[in-house]
């Protein structure tokens, strides 16, 4: 203490950190001996400092609370930054959202003009709710109000949504006041999807959620899956982000620039050496593909549906049907660049199994234009020696199976699920042969994250213009892992419970049972697992971000970066989602 009671600067000395060998600048001591003189004492300088260390980490607090609640973004429930990313991405969308907005899709379908037998239908179906609810049914609407009713239907609306009633959208009635009965001055004609969703709950809340939904509906946004099966296609492929390395070992001056060739008659494949010699090494910094492809903006490189990558929206359905699938995968409007008539296509998942063509490969044999994730055996056989050897010298595990992204020129025999802008490539450019065709799932289609790309894109410019690097890389972070929080789900998340021991014993018996541990004598920590699991997020978003993705990063390899550059003089070393070595 009586050091830090002495009013002189400490010494440049003091700063010497002897651990790392290392010294402060003259510069910087300069710049303490400044600071320093604003305080009596080296304990208060101290304390001013330390200060300065807590506002390095509340000052980045603060304006990402302040950023959550410009975008009205729920922290509590949203704890992640994927997911506070993902929060942002969705809000955005809904910017344009009016509760007293009109949302409801052009229908030419005739009113409905109900019949005998269906009112008489509903009159049965009210009396026999408000006799098990017990409600005085007395005064209950009648078969002899069919006429009332029937030009109720045609004429009026749903006083949820303003939907208009036909046989489609068939209408039932609402109560006002759900303690009473369905008497002619106590309902509300309402269709049945607003009044099974909202039953007896608020209704000013329910309307909020209907509206959300119709806007989405009109918007073409992406909702959460309801079909266990497309979750399940959908979560067999999502293959991870890109990160491959193409050329491990790179000396200047020694390692000479080479090429694979396939020999079809002897079943060989040949590295061949040219006469240039690798000098340097140069590595290219870009924007990540995620917000790329999710912004949707037209390019000249995209050929399919008017130059635009759109992003799914609802999933519609799960066909099977070959020839269905077939008009799909082959569509011949793909390449079109009629606005009309991409806005009536549809973008879909393709579950295949296929190949290219042998005649083929020496035109892709450098770079597999399939990305995917495959079971690898890591031993001498299929790795080769030096990539052997790197793993056993410093004793990482070998002599296993793994599954890896990996660069392959068929599916492996094994079904492989590809989204329609990759596929379409694949088949175009690569020659893909598709053997087998298991399903095609189709999505609707928009381009309504565009807003928050640009947004988050001309944030981060004018950061880096006022040199503001904080700023910027934080922006860099919330455009790549806006897709993450749509990955998220809960199936692999278990449940754990507090259980007395004689609880605890009968769960040990039981199936889903994983773990417990010991609390105190009668208390134990159960970990069970779950029996049902809920997709919470919009899993097919995150599927279509890394498939386009790769569909950008081999649309670039082979019709930019082998087009514009001459290839016997330069190695493709490394690439992930935002560098290219």
């Amino acid at each position: 203490m009586e050091e830090l009671n002495k009013s002189e600067p400490f010494p440049r000395e003091a700063f010497d950190n002897k651990l790392r060998n290392k010294q402060l600048s003259e510069d910087k001591y300069k710049e303490y001996l400044v600071e320093s003189s604003k305080y009596k004492t080296r304990w208060d300088y101290l304390k001013h400092y330390n200060i300065l260390d807590t506002r390095i980490l509340i000052e980045p607090i603060d304006y990402l609370i302040k950023l959550m609640f410009k975008y009205k973004v729920d922290m509590l429930a949203n704890i992640s930054m994927s997911q506070c990313s993902n929060a942002i991405k969705y809000s955005m969308v809904y910017n344009d959202f009016d509760i007293k907005g009109d949302y409801n899709l052009e229908c030419s379908d005739k009113s409905i003009e109900i019949t005998q037998c269906y009112w008489s239908a509903k009159v049965d179906s009210y009396n026999e709710q408000d006799n098990k609810k017990n409600r005085d049914s007395s005064n209950n609407v009648m078969n002899n109000d069919y006429d009332y009713f029937k030009e109720l239907f045609k004429n009026q609306r749903c006083h949820m949504c303003n939907t208009r009633f036909t046989w489609k959208n068939r209408p039932t009635l609402d109560r006002i006041n759900n303690k009473l009965c369905y008497s002619r001055n106590n309902v509300l004609s309402c269709c049945l999807y607003c009044n099974t969703c909202k039953a007896n709950r608020d209704v000013n809340q329910m309307r909020l959620m209907i509206h959300l939904r119709k806007y989405a509906l009109f918007k073409q946004l992406p909702m959460t899956l309801i079909s266990d099966d497309i979750y399940k296609i959908l979560r067999r492929g999502i293959a991870g982000g890109l990160s491959t390395v193409m050329h491990r070992y790179n000396v200047a001056g020694q390692t000479k620039i080479n090429h694979f060739e396939f020999d079809k008659e002897n079943r060989w494949v040949y590295s061949i050496d040219s006469d240039n010699v690798m000098t340097h090494v140069l590595q290219l910094g870009f924007d990540s593909q995620y917000p790329n492809v999710m912004s949707s903006e037209s390019h000249p490189f995209i050929p399919y549906t008017n130059h635009k990558l759109y992003m799914c929206g609802q999933s519609i359905e799960r066909i099977i049907d070959q020839i269905r699938c077939k008009q799909l995968i082959y569509d011949a409007n793909r390449q079109s660049e009629d606005a009309l008539v991409v806005d009536k296509m549809l973008l879909f998942v393709a579950e295949v199994r296929g190949h290219i063509g042998e005649n083929y490969i020496n035109y892709y044999i450098d770079f597999g234009p399939i990305l995917r994730n495959i079971d690898i055996t890591i031993n001498k056989e299929t790795i080769g020696q030096f990539m052997y050897n790197h793993l056993v010298g410093p004793q990482l595990p070998h002599d296993n199976v793994e599954r890896k992204l990996t660069n392959l020129v068929d599916t492996n025999n094994e079904l492989m699920s590809f989204n329609n802008y990759y596929l379409w490539l694949l088949i175009d450019q690569f020659h893909f042969i598709i053997d087998e065709i298991v399903s095609v799932t189709t999505f609707t289609e928009h381009d309504n994250f565009n807003s928050f790309v640009k947004e988050f894109m001309n944030m981060r410019q004018q950061a880096k213009d006022a040199k503001n690097e904080g700023l910027g890389q934080f922006c860099k972070l919330i455009l790549n892992y806006a897709f993450g929080g749509d990955a998220l789900n809960s199936e692999k998340y278990s449940n754990t419970r507090l259980l007395s021991a004689n609880n605890t014993f009968i769960q040990h018996m039981m199936s889903e049972f994983i773990h417990s541990t010991e609390l105190n004598d009668d208390l134990y920590a159960v970990q069970v697992d779950k029996e049902n699991s809920r997709c919470n997020t919009c899993l097919h978003v995150a599927y279509f971000v890394l498939d386009s993705a790769k569909f950008w990063y081999v649309n670039f390899i082979y019709n930019f970066m082998n087009k514009a550059y001459d290839m016997s003089r330069m190695h493709f070393v490394q690439g992930d989602t935002d560098s290219l070595t």
